[in-house]
C-alpha cells in the first residue's frame, strides 16, 4: 500500500495528466493500476484543485423563474 506523499502524487499526476477531470475518470484511470486509493482519497485532492474551484464558478446557470400561486 502506498504512502500518503505517494497516493497524493499518484491521484494528482492522474488528475493532471487527464486534464482536470472528475472522480469517475480518475478513478477509473488509477484503478488499471493500483487498487488501494479510495474515492475519499480522491475527493479530498480535488477539494483543493484550485483550477477545478474555478470550473466550478463557472458553471452557467439556469434564471430563476417566478412561481405564481393560485390563492382560492
Amino acid at each position: 500500500m502506498p504512502r500518503n506523499e505517494e497516493v497524493f502524487n499518484i491521484i494528482a499526476m492522474a488528475h493532471l495528466g487527464l486534464l482536470h477531470p472528475g472522480i469517475q475518470k480518475i478513478l477509473h484511470e488509477i484503478d488499471q493500476t493500483i487498487a488501494s486509493i479510495s474515492r475519499r482519497e480522491v475527493v479530498e485532492l480535488l477539494r483543493h484543485c484550485l483550477t477545478c474551484a474555478k470550473k466550478v464558478l463557472q458553471k452557467p446557470q439556469a434564471p430563476l423563474k417566478t412561481i405564481v400561486e393560485n390563492v382560492v
